[in-house]
């Protein structure tokens, strides 16, 4: 396989594993409903209980029996129901992990090193390596527990780092070069505008693939780009006063 391969492969994987953690999320979400909910109903039951014992002193009926065993039963199903939601949870994140796993190594073999060198690599490493440690603490201490906490963070790093930053970052670069083009008197002002607005729908061109692993190289000297003709673009010509 080829780099330019391995990157595509780890950038279908990575919101992969994005949406199934959000699936493990909603199914952790679900067992600490359920366990709440348990709770209160139990305390209702309980409750009936001890008014049934008095009952069945007074009159030396079994109410009181028959109402202990509606507790065991009621709490027997709600336990059952925590559990199946707990381990749906945890089988998803298992899955969303291995996925995770693969995008990261992809992503690495795709730049030929270690997968850490800009904002998003960095993110997608960091919350595998969170991924990792819950995944030991729960085969070791049972913690599934955190599974909740764990999926919301995990899902919400790769979230932000595969679409929300790269999103609102490119807006935000797109705006300015559209006010330098629009605001901009000289014609060289908005020829350098226009210029910086093309390189920048380039970037963005799957064809190109400039922000992949394998064109990592390219990256800096793509912002280096864009910050001289942002510049030529909102510096009036001969004046040196910006616009």
């Amino acid at each position: 396989m080829t780099p330019e391969t391995y990157a595509q492969v780890s950038n279908l994987l990575i919101p992969t594993a994005t949406v199934i953690y959000v699936l493990a999320m909603v199914s952790h979400a679900m067992e600490w409903a359920l366990g709440r909910a348990g709770v209160a109903k139990t305390a209702v039951v309980q409750q009936e209980v001890l008014v049934a014992s008095d009952g069945e002193q007074v009159t030396g009926g079994s109410a009181g029996s028959s109402a202990t065993d509606d507790v065991d039963e009621a709490a027997t199903r709600g336990t059952e129901r925590i559990e199946a939601a707990s381990r749906i949870g945890l089988l998803l994140t298992w899955l969303a992990f291995v996925l995770h796993l693969g995008g990261v190594v992809t992503r690495g073999l795709a730049a030929g090193r270690v997968p850490w060198g800009n904002m998003y690599e960095f993110s997608i490493t960091a919350s595998l390596a969170v991924a990792i440690v819950y995944l030991i603490f729960v085969q070791r201490y049972k913690l599934q527990y955190l599974g909740l906490g764990v999926t919301f963070v995990v899902a919400a790093v790769l979230g932000l780092a595969a679409l929300a930053l790269y999103l609102a970052a490119s807006l935000y670069l797109f705006f300015m070069g559209w006010r330098a083009m629009k605001g901009h008197d000289s014609a060289r002002g908005r020829a350098a505008a226009a210029c910086y607005l093309a390189l920048l729908a380039a970037y963005w061109i799957p064809g190109l693939t400039l922000a992949s692993g394998y064109y990592s190289d390219l990256n800096l000297y793509f912002f280096f780009m864009l910050g001289l003709l942002l510049n030529s673009s909102v510096v009036s010509e001969g004046s040196g006063q910006r616009v």
